[in-house]
């Protein structure tokens, strides 16, 4: 069994829920396949309406080395029709 705090995929991607409170999420990763084995950082912020997004994932071995930021927002606009 997993605790409730741990995620998982097909993605071969370890996720842990490092917190939770009414208004953000963090998460922490590990992702491990062929091409190597990256670690990563997010969050999710919510106000209101509106929400935030970023995600920051650092190659750690591996034939390329890679550091990549995401960032994303958006707002709800209603209910689906």
């Amino acid at each position: 069994m997993y605790s409730k705090h741990q995620l998982y995929d097909a993605e071969e991607c370890k996720k842990t829920i490092t917190r939770v409170n009414s208004s953000k999420i963090s998460v922490e990763m590990v992702c491990t396949g062929e091409d190597g084995t990256s670690k990563g950082a997010g969050e999710i912020n919510l106000n209101g309406k509106t929400f935030t997004t970023s995600l920051v994932m650092t190659s750690i071995d591996g034939p390329i080395k890679i550091k990549m930021k995401i960032m994303n927002r958006g707002e709800y606009i209603g209910s689906c029709k």
